[in-house]
């Protein structure tokens, strides 16, 4: 075998390595990409993110406000429900615990059994003592 017939099975055989090769890599099904789908799942968290963020701007529209902190309704019923709404409307954007809240409506009907006992025929001290046992 003679240089130029070495060669020129060289050029052959690396023509068809070749040819091979790009043919088996143009065949071939492409890789699932994993970042496909998350352009639509960045658009689902935004959207569940800005309807969480417009509820907690309804509940912390300080309108809801006007009536229970009304003059007119805060001269007959007195201003605790008034502060009751809102530190709810404080604890729901961020501002007041809970507990606060809490304590306030504990005030309120606190109240409430002192003036329903008065107003009752029974005896005041077992008024109170059987409400206090039911709470």
């Amino acid at each position: 075998m003679s240089i130029i017939q070495a060669f020129l099975w060289g050029i052959l055989g690396g023509g068809l390595a070749t040819g091979g090769v790009a043919l088996w890599i143009g065949t071939r099904q492409p890789d699932v990409d994993p970042n496909a789908g998350l352009a639509q799942q960045i658009a689902d968290v935004r959207t569940a993110l800005e309807s969480q963020t417009k509820i907690k701007t309804n509940l912390t529209a300080p309108d809801l406000l006007t009536v229970a902190c009304g003059a007119d309704y805060m001269a007959t019923n007195g201003p605790l429900l008034c502060r009751e709404m809102f530190c709810r409307l404080q604890h729901n954007g961020g501002g007041a615990a809970q507990s606060e809240c809490e304590q306030i409506a504990n005030v309120a009907n606190t109240i409430t059994v002192y003036d329903a006992c008065n107003k009752t025929t029974i005896d005041y001290d077992k008024c109170i003592d059987f409400v206090t046992r039911r709470k």
